[in-house]
């Protein structure tokens, strides 16, 4: 499947995958590519430093989407604000609002109860979705294990509570956001042993959750083999550079072997990314899987 085929294939999408792979740059690239076509909305949950905001230029935070280019949108959700909008479907009052985020007993239950922060930032989620008419959503996740809490959300939610409003929600996340149809799992990773591992358990964990599925493993920073023939041989005397071109050799080969068992490990499913030699190198991957 190629990128376009993935998102015309779903409106949802979790890009997830092992800490400093890339998911930042990738929900954003995927993001604007889909914008050429759709109306889409950029959702963050980083509450420490929002990477995608400095990769947008995006002066200010909001939970409420905020346009961010041509048809390109963002949402950035932070859990007290999460925690709030929940508040407010059953309180329906500040006061009472600001007295309950601020007990120190409601405090405690929801740092102490499992998938709370999760659960009430995906219920942020589920108003996002069905309140704007946003025909794409890339949602950039958390690291792969704790990507695997929100993904499991609903069934959570089942674990924990028997009845009542909760399980509710947790029934209408299934029909909005957790379902085959409608959404789906990227993975970003690199073409490293120990990250592809952890790419291919993840891999397997996701499809084994029944609810989502993963459309594509994107393998970014892979290296390129280009025809040396037109390169003098006079440069090959030089120990430097006779010394880069063995390193990168060996790297590639690495790497190729690294990814063909990723391929198997993941039915095909891999789209490779060149490496770019850039500081933020968002605009040179969107450029390139437009050109795909």
């Amino acid at each position: 499947m190629k990128i376009q085929d993935a998102i015309e294939s779903r409106k949802i999408f979790f890009i997830t995958g092992k800490g400093g792979t890339g998911k930042s740059t990738y929900t954003v690239s995927l993001g604007r590519l889909s914008a050429l076509r759709h109306k889409t909305l950029i959702v963050d949950f980083d509450n420490k430093r929002s990477t995608i905001r400095e990769i947008l230029k995006c002066q200010n935070l909001s939970t409420e989407p905020q346009g961010v280019g041509n048809n390109l949108f963002f949402s950035h959700i932070e859990p007290e604000d999460a925690l709030r909008f929940y508040l407010n479907d059953y309180l329906k009052s500040d006061f009472l609002i600001n007295l309950a985020v601020n007990l120190k007993p409601l405090k405690s239950f929801y740092n102490a109860l499992p998938s709370a922060k999760e659960m009430l930032i995906t219920y942020f989620l589920l108003h996002l979705i069905k309140n704007y008419d946003f025909e794409k959503i890339f949602i950039d996740m958390p690291a792969s294990g704790h990507a695997e809490l929100f993904l499991k959300i609903p069934h959570s939610a089942k674990g924990i509570f028997k009845r009542g409003p909760v399980i509710s929600i947790a029934d209408e996340m299934n029909r909005w956001i957790y379902s085959p149809e409608k959404s789906g799992v990227i993975q970003i990773t690199l073409a490293e042993e120990v990250v592809i591992s952890e790419t291919v358990e993840f891999y397997r964990k996701f499809n084994a959750i029944g609810n989502v599925s993963v459309l594509l493993v994107i393998v970014n920073k892979v290296y390129q083999m280009y025809d040396t023939g037109f390169v003098s041989d006079e440069c090959f005397k030089d120990r430097d550079i006779l010394n880069l071109y063995n390193y990168y050799i060996a790297k590639f080969k690495e790497q190729r072997a690294l990814t063909d068992e990723l391929s198997k490990s993941t039915e095909g499913r891999i789209i490779e990314i060149p490496f770019f030699p850039v500081k933020n190198p968002a605009s040179e991957i969107f450029e390139y899987i437009n050109r795909q």
